[in-house]
């Protein structure tokens, strides 16, 4: 109310001189003024407390490589090919898959920001189940989880399935994140080749592999990045600077002769030996 609240400080911090032939000269202490307002209008008043929702736009966490990232803290596992099937059948809107994985995303951004060395996060490991986690450390509510998740993730999913499970529904809303990759690296694989490569998947870890080429071509073969790579290098030259690079099997039977040309076609056909 300015009648009651404005002029009374008005009046109270007015800086008028008093001498004879000076009383048309008058001014105001803004900063008292302001400061009266605030203890009188604002007294008792509850504070806001400003909270910004942290926001990932659409690609960023592949982009930005956060997924990479997630698998240096908590190594992950690709979720089975029967569970897959399954989960795509319970999510069965597009409204659930954005709702799902706006929740994944925070489960992962979380993961990814806290302390914690290449290995693991303290506190935390692969088997943790993720809706335990969901509920007992990020706090989410019991029943606006189960909303958004599914009994099989409810049931099955722990947190070295985070990224498969990501990336499972990431496909279902948006297609293959592999078709981003740059034409340059996406050669069909000559017939030598494909026997290579069928002879040398018995004998390696896909389920390590396969997340770790995935990856690769993400956050450095992919369109977006503008890749300049060499198409002839050596795959696995560029392939063995990763972690997968010291694993014993990799080095002993992944194929010497393939290039970087055939990165797409390559983690195309070690799928489908899975």
């Amino acid at each position: 109310d300015c009648s009651q609240d404005l002029l009374t400080l008005l009046s109270t911090f007015a800086d008028q001189d008093l001498e004879y032939g000076t009383g048309a000269s008058l001014a105001y202490s803004l900063s008292k003024i302001q400061e009266g307002l605030a203890r009188g209008v604002l007294s008792g008043m509850t504070e806001i407390n400003l909270h910004i929702r942290y926001f990932v736009y659409a690609g960023e966490m592949k982009r930005k490589g956060t997924l990479g990232l997630l698998a240096q803290r908590i190594p992950q596992a690709e979720l089975p090919t029967s569970l897959q099937e399954e989960i795509i059948a319970e999510v069965d809107t597009e409204h659930h898959v954005s709702c799902l994985s706006a929740q994944l995303e925070a489960c992962i951004s979380f993961l990814v920001s806290v302390g914690g060395g290449a290995s693991s996060v303290k506190g935390f490991d692969g088997d943790t189940m993720l809706r335990a986690y969901a509920i007992d450390t990020l706090l989410i509510a019991p029943e606006h989880w189960d909303e958004v998740s599914t009994p099989s993730i409810n049931r099955s999913v722990r947190l070295r399935h985070l990224r498969s499970l990501f990336m499972l529904l990431d496909e279902r809303q948006h297609g293959s994140p592999l078709d981003d990759v740059a034409g340059k690296y996406r050669d069909s694989l000559e017939p030598n080749f494909a026997e290579a490569l069928q002879a040398a998947a018995m004998a390696m870890d896909l389920a390590v592999l396969l997340p770790a080429m995935h990856d690769f071509m993400l956050e450095t073969l992919a369109t977006y990045h503008d890749p300049t790579l060499n198409p002839q290098l050596s795959l696995k030259l560029c392939l063995g600077v990763l972690d997968v690079g010291e694993e014993p099997w990799f080095d002993t039977h992944f194929p010497e002769d393939l290039e970087l040309r055939h990165a797409y076609a390559t983690h195309k056909f070690l799928s489908s030996s899975q």
